[in-house]
Order: structure tokens, then C-alpha cells, then sequence
């Protein structure tokens, strides 16, 4: 071993000390918003049938939206895998893109294509001749569901193509070889043996659904109540803190039961630690039976239907000069785009300027814990691994709520600070930079580092020299990861959000809410393009795997020139003397 664990005892000192700000303290501060009562207010906000109705229809919305991503994110995941190796990495790509994509962007785009002026709606009225729309489901449960389950299927996704890619194709072939049919070898040996993935997958997919917040904002209406939105409604109109972090210190401990115990099947079927979203497949196609055309005509159909055609849609809509009841735009026109004010660019600037500060924040603290926590287990190395992945699990509303009754007061008041902002983001986008960084740090080979130490390098130059340049693809990853996510943020944001001071998320949701589409669309696009530009200047300055390795050596055939001029001086000297 290059250290023993005293060693490193004070580095996760000190992060124990970085991360405790960033849950403990606000969590902490959460329950003090209960005041002296607490016990009453427990009491109170408990037994009310209220609480109670909003948690059960929760829960049940959940689980609902959860078996259709599941029914279909398997099915896609299974077409996927069925398909050409690289035709299969470009469809997981598109499919990895819905991240980075706005949840409330999602619900946004459904108005166009199937509310009661929508351009399906229309197109199947005029084919069938119907006197009105064949439907009106968007705005209430179903709405939300089919949202929903448009949003969430990648999390299902990449979870089964990973146990996919993990299984040895001798079983199915050998299933194929004793008379088994495709549809029997799949649903007799492959799908069983998928299960703790599938399992993993539609866990994760129940916690995040449970902490939706941003598609409720669009598409909900009074019959669409859940837990986040209570919180939101409690806390943010009726000004009522001390029933809102009851509420939302009871949906906090459902947040985390759910993800303790996904990252306990998690860890079953992927052999990983947990995480969120992170990992995965390293290639996809063909290693379970053989590449199949109408696989990936499935997959393509499907990737386009529920990925590629609500980011069209936001793009037509910005560009339609009006789209009511046809289907497609009658005319085209940038005028939607010229009516924007200084304000709609004033918050498309503080979005740039707050996911540029949290994508920077987030590389620089995700690689740190990274290092520090790497190959440990348990003990404080396992508390801080919690720590930072805490956000990641919990609804963003939450998150927004206990951060701002920990920086809204003495000894540090954020509350008319840009900085609160940049804070409650960056807690939300960490656990994700952190688990995607931690996946590449203990993968990297300890020889280079021993090497290293032979030749004399203390700690600090083995992390700028050998450890910083193979974990800079990983950065690079981190930092785009980071920057969307926090272009898109919203529920945490509008909970801490200092007075006249709006992102372009919130600008875009008042459109929306006002009835303004066209112009909510055009702020969106350009939203859609700073992020797109953030991305590819992030690849522009970033390396890949092999020239990480690269810069390692290259640091080490350095350090070991120094070694033999070090040697060669001493020679010299002992032969002068």
C-alpha cells in the first residue's frame, strides 16, 4: 500500500468537515423550522387526513408510472441489445441525452402533441372525422403519468442493459441448442437472470418519480396533489414553515428508505457501491444472441417516438408563427424569438453563469471525494460516501427547503445572495459528478502510482501528476453532467430564489403558466443551445481515456529523468570529493 489509513485520516477529516455544511447542518436546521412545539406540530400535521391522502395518492401515482417504465424501458433495453454493436451505442447515446433534458420541458412539449389543440390530437380527429378531440387526458393523472414514464425510461434503461452486457451468452445458447425457441430463451434465461438489474432500475425509477416536481408544475392541476407539491404549496404560499418541514421531514426518511434499499439491490446485481444513474454498459449490441434488423427498427422507433420527438417539438413550436389544431405549424417565423426582453436574457445569463459555477464547483469537490474515498470502506469514508449522495435522493423541493432555513439567517445569511443558488444546485448536481468520478477513480491501476512513489514523488505530486491525469475524462464528464443539470433546475431554485433574481427555467415556467407557448418555447430553445454549447466546449477542452495515460507517463518519465540527474550529481560529487 502506498499509505496506511492514519495516514489519510485527516484528508477525510477535513471532507468530513466540507460535506457535514452540506447535509448535516441543513438538515438539522430543517426540523429547528418546527420551532419550540415540536411534538404539537407533529401531532397536528399527522393526524391530518390531508397528509395522509396526499401520501397515499403518492405512492400509488409512483408505483403506476413505475410499471410502464418498467413494461417499457425493459423492452427498449432488450431491442437495444438486440441491435448492431454500434448502432446500439448511438441509440443509448440519444437515450442518455433525455438526461440532461428538463423534466417540465418534457410535460411542456405533450401540450403541443396531444392536448386538445395538439398536433396528434388534431391529426387523428381529422382522420376520423370527430366532431371534437378524441381525448382530454393530459392535464390531470393520466397526464402526469404518461409524462412520466416518457421522462424516467432511460433510469430503467441502463440499468437492465448493464446486466445484459454482464451475462454470459453460453446459457442462452445453450438453451438455443436443447430446441428453445428466441421468445422462450429470452423469457425462460435472459430475463430471470436480468432480474436484479430490472429490479435496480425500477427502484430508482419509483424514488426519482416520487420526487417529481417540475412535470406537476405544467401538467398538474388540484387532483394531481403529491408530496413535493404540498411542500412547495405549504411552504412557498400559504408561508406555513413549520407544517412544511414535518411534511418534508416525512418524505424525506421515504426518500431515504427507498434509496438505502436500491442501493442494496444495486450493489446486488451490478456489484457496484450505488449510485445514481452512473456506470452502466461499456458496450451494447449483440453479446446475448444474435443482432437482429427488427430490433433496431424497434429501438429506433421507440428512442425517436419518446426521446428525440419532444426536443423537436420545443424546436418547431419556437419557430411556428401559430399551431392550434393542425398538425403541423401553419407558417414559420422568428418573431417569437424577437419579442423576448431584457429580462428573458438576464435569466438566460444567470443560468449560464450559475451551471458554469456549480459544473466548476462540483468537478473540483466530486474529484477530491473521489480520491479520498476511493478503495474505502466504511467508518468515516462510508459516512462522507452517504453524505454526498444524500441530495441526490431526496426531492429537490426538500433540498431547497432545508437549505434555505440553514442560509436564510446568522452566522451566514444567503438569502439576497446569487450564491444561495449556486449552493442549493450544487448539492443537488454533486452526488451525480461525485459517483461518475469515484466509477473512473477506482478503476485506475495502482502501478502507475506506485511507480511513482518509488521514484520519490510525495502524495500531493502522485495526484497532480498520475492520479489528475487519468481521472481527466472523468472531469470532463462531470463537468457537462453538472452544467445541464443545473441549466435545467427548478424546484430547489424557485424555493431559495432571492427577490428579482430568476433563471431561465423559471422564466420559461411563467410562460408557460400565463399561457404564453410561443415565447416559452424560443426562451427554451435558446436554454436547449447554451447547454448544447456548454457541452461541446467541455469536450473541446477535454481528453480522452488514452491521452490521460499519456499525461500520466509522461509525468513519471519526468520525475524519473529528475531521479537519474539527481544520481548523476551525487556521482559527481562523491568523485570530486
Amino acid at each position: 500500500m502506498l499509505a496506511s489509513k492514519s495516514r489519510f485520516g485527516w484528508p477525510l477529516a477535513v471532507a468530513g468537515l466540507v460535506f457535514i455544511p452540506m447535509v448535516v447542518y441543513p438538515g438539522w436546521m430543517l426540523i429547528s423550522l418546527q420551532g419550540g412545539g415540536v411534538w404539537t406540530e407533529w401531532s397536528t400535521v399527522l393526524h391530518s387526513a390531508a397528509l395522509w391522502r396526499t401520501v397515499w395518492f403518492s405512492l400509488g401515482l409512483s408505483l403506476e408510472s413505475t410499471v410502464f417504465a418498467v413494461l417499457i424501458g425493459v423492452g427498449v433495453a432488450v431491442a437495444i441489445h438486440r441491435s448492431p454493436p454500434g448502432f446500439a451505442r448511438w441509440l443509448v447515446r440519444s437515450v442518455e441525452l433525455m438526461v440532461a433534458f428538463p423534466s417540465f420541458l418534457i410535460a411542456f412539449s405533450l401540450i403541443f402533441l396531444y392536448g386538445s389543440q395538439g398536433s396528434i390530437t388534431a391529426g387523428v380527429q381529422h382522420l376520423l372525422h370527430l366532431s371534437g378531440p378524441p381525448w382530454d387526458f393530459l392535464y390531470g393523472r393520466a397526464g402526469v403519468v404518461f409524462a412520466e414514464v416518457c421522462y424516467y425510461i432511460p433510469f430503467m434503461i441502463r440499468p437492465t442493459l448493464a446486466v445484459l452486457e454482464r451475462m454470459d451468452p453460453a446459457l442462452p445458447e445453450a438453451a438455443a441448442g436443447l430446441g428453445a425457441r428466441p421468445g422462450r430463451v429470452w423469457r425462460r434465461v435472459i430475463l430471470p437472470m436480468a432480474y436484479p438489474g430490472i429490479s435496480a432500475g425500477a427502484i430508482l425509477c419509483f424514488l426519482l418519480i416520487q420526487n417529481e416536481f417540475g412535470i406537476l408544475l405544467v401538467l398538474g392541476s388540484q387532483q394531481v396533489q403529491t408530496l413535493p407539491m404540498l411542500i412547495y404549496s405549504t411552504a412557498m404560499m400559504n408561508l406555513d414553515l413549520p407544517a412544511a418541514s414535518v411534511t418534508a421531514t416525512v418524505m424525506l426518511g421515504m426518500s431515504l428508505a427507498i434509496y438505502a434499499l436500491y442501493r442494496q439491490v444495486e450493489r446486488w446485481s451490478l456489484g457496484g457501491r450505488g449510485g445514481v444513474f452512473v456506470g452502466g454498459a461499456k458496450g451494447t449490441g449483440g453479446s446475448v444472441g444474435k443482432s437482429s434488423g427488427w430490433a433496431a427498427w424497434i429501438a429506433t422507433l421507440a428512442v425517436v417516438i419518446v426521446f428525440v420527438l419532444p426536443i423537436m417539438v420545443v424546436v418547431v413550436s419556437a419557430l411556428a408563427r401559430t399551431w392550434v389544431g393542425t398538425v403541423l405549424p401553419e407558417g414559420w417565423t422568428w418573431r417569437w424569438f424577437a419579442v423576448l426582453d431584457a429580462s428573458d436574457w438576464a435569466s438566460l445569463g444567470v443560468s449560464i453563469a450559475v451551471a458554469g459555477a456549480v459544473a466548476l464547483l462540483a468537478t473540483v469537490i466530486g474529484t477530491g471525494a473521489a480520491l479520498l474515498l476511493r478503495r474505502r470502506r466504511g467508518g468515516i469514508a462510508g459516512l462522507i460516501d452517504a453524505l454526498i449522495m444524500i441530495p441526490g435522493a431526496v426531492p429537490s423541493v426538500v433540498v431547497g427547503l432545508a437549505v434555505l432555513a440553514a442560509y436564510h439567517q446568522k452566522p451566514l445569511d444567503l438569502s439576497g445572495s446569487p450564491a444561495i443558488v449556486i449552493l442549493v444546485q450544487l448539492f443537488l448536481a454533486l452526488p451525480f459528478s461525485y459517483r461518475m468520478l469515484l466509477a473512473i477513480a477506482e478503476t485506475m491501476p495502482p502501478a502507475l502510482e506506485e511507480a511513482a512513489a518509488g521514484l520519490g514523488a510525495g502524495p500531493w505530486r502522485r495526484i497532480r501528476r498520475v492520479q489528475i491525469p487519468l481521472l481527466l475524462p472523468g472531469m470532463r464528464a462531470s463537468a457537462a453532467l453538472a452544467f445541464a443539470l443545473s441549466l435545467g433546475e427548478l424546484g430547489a431554485t424557485m424555493m431559495v430564489c432571492p427577490p428579482g433574481f430568476a433563471t431561465a427555467p423559471m422564466q420559461i415556467l411563467q410562460y408557460i403558466q400565463r399561457g404564453y407557448y410561443y415565447q416559452g418555447s424560443a426562451l427554451a430553445v435558446l436554454l436547449l443551445l447554451a447547454g448544447f454549447l456548454g457541452l461541446a466546449a467541455v469536450a473541446a477542452l477535454g481528453v480522452n481515456r488514452r491521452s490521460g495515460w499519456a499525461l500520466a507517463r509522461k509525468g513519471l518519465r519526468r520525475d524519473r529523468r529528475a531521479v537519474d540527474r539527481g544520481a548523476g550529481d551525487g556521482a559527481d560529487i562523491g568523485a570530486v570529493s
